[in-house]
């Protein structure tokens, strides 16, 4: 059986997606297993998911997934890079060997993903000397990683360099692709992990919408985008005109289950989260503030500084992150500071997890041929595979599995608190095995 993977977030499952997994078995055969890596209540934005990880996994399946993998919250409510190795180190840790799919603006280009990928990960005198004074110019690590390597490039000149510019390649439109940084850390995980024989990346071209175009208005043909389908989500009150609005401009079940979930007012958002993080601001000490994660920035400190003299204007979450938000700390990393407060994440607890990687892997749904691959994993996986309470129960007293359960379990808490519902989640979220799903459902 061959074996393909996708890591994504589906927030929400849209029709790009829906093409990757036809032309993935285009390429690799009609009866080829497919793999999702997933993240949970939380995505690498920092944001709460539209719909539950559970619902988006199910989703996933009817649509032609195979297996749904939860990707541990540390990964997942990351910066591309360590999202991106968590997910990776995740599909290694199956001991299957398998295709990893993922689209990228400049897909027909993977030796510029590759030879900058070694760039990274050698991290020449050049290009370090250079990140280090755009880091001390003011520029957020993304932007100054980004021009150090143009600059290295400009300066040593390698022929494969010399050639894509002949091309009429851009590397400047290269860096701005949000796939494109995705696709790039996929490949620098891979190396940095010596993951190569098992696991082989190959470039899709992304289809449809730019991700950050927000409009609801297309050329025929062309799909929304991401970002436009979570704008109008989030932005309109009534589930009629939602409807509306997206009837037919995503798949029917995905439809069916946002318009559920949006008449009954149970889609999270950051700023549901207001309430607990502007408390949690308020009575923090500067030590509280400087331990945890982002807080030796100074970001939790400016974000505090600002409630304080300007709380009556601050009315919500969007609201104080616009403020705190500037050349060097981009949005993204933000609303991931605030997460992580929230969570009660620290530096260190949050360093140590990404340096040992994910430590169990946990089915959130799967499918006739999914079941096959658990069986699989049972026999050749090299973390412990949680597919209930009783598995973790099992694993419990190994620090990493806690760790990460319980982180799983704050979030778990934390979203239930932003819909109203105090008590939590009931008894706890790993009373819920991953879901089987037969062709028939």
């Amino acid at each position: 059986m061959n074996v393909a993977a996708v890591i994504a977030e589906y927030n929400p499952f849209h029709h790009g997606h829906a093409w990757q997994y036809r032309e993935i078995r285009r390429i690799c055969g009609e009866d080829t297993a497919i793999i999702n890596v997933m993240s949970g209540e939380f995505t690498q934005r920092g944001e709460p998911a539209i719909l539950t990880k559970f619902v988006r996994g199910e989703l996933a399946i009817k649509m032609g997934s195979d297996l749904v993998l939860e990707l541990p919250l540390p990964f997942a409510c990351s910066a591309a890079g360590s999202f991106a190795a968590g997910a990776v180190r995740l599909l290694a840790a199956t001991g299957l060997r398998m295709n990893v799919f993922c689209g990228a603006e400049d897909s027909d280009r993977p030796d510029i993903f590759y030879n900058i990928a070694k760039i990274l990960i050698d991290e020449p005198k050049i290009f370090e000397d250079e990140l280090h004074l755009l880091l001390d110019s003011g520029n957020s690590f993304a932007v100054a990683r980004s021009r150090a390597v143009i600059k290295f490039l400009s300066s040593l000149q390698p022929d494969w360099y010399l050639t894509a510019l002949q091309e009429g390649f851009s590397f400047e439109t290269f860096f701005k692709s949000s796939n494109n940084i995705l696709a790039l850390e996929y490949a620098v995980a891979i190396l940095r992990y010596q993951l190569s024989k098992q696991l082989t990346l190959h470039f899709l071209p992304r289809q449809g919408q730019a991700e950050k175009d927000k409009s609801l208005t297309t050329a025929p043909g062309t799909w929304l985008s991401g970002t436009a389908l979570r704008q109008a989500i989030l932005s309109t009150s009534s589930t009629a005109a939602l409807l509306r609005i997206l009837a037919g401009k995503m798949p029917a079940h995905v439809l069916g289950e946002i318009l559920l979930h949006h008449r009954e007012h149970s889609i999270p958002t950051c700023n549901s989260l207001s309430l607990p993080l502007f408390a949690r601001l308020r009575v923090a000490t500067r030590e509280e503030l400087s331990c945890a994660l982002g807080g030796n920035e100074g970001l939790l400190r400016a974000a505090q500084i600002l409630l304080q003299k300007q709380g009556r204007e601050l009315t919500n979450w969007t609201d104080l992150a616009v403020e705190v938000t500037d050349k060097r700390r981009p949005t993204g990393r933000v609303n991931r500071a605030f997460c992580a407060f929230l969570l009660n994440i620290d530096q260190n607890e949050f360093n140590l997890q990404l340096k040992a990687g994910p430590s169990y892997i946990r089915p959130l749904a799967y499918s006739k041929r999914g079941r096959y691959l658990l069986r699989l994993l049972r026999q050749k996986a090299t973390l412990p595979l949680i597919n209930n309470a009783s598995d973790f129960l099992e694993y419990l007293p190994t620090d990493a599995v806690r760790q990460q359960g319980e982180l799983c379990l704050r979030a778990a808490d934390l979203i239930a608190y932003s819909l109203q519902r105090p008590g939590g989640t009931e008894f706890n979220e790993f009373a819920r095995a991953g879901k089987y799903l037969s062709g028939d459902s």
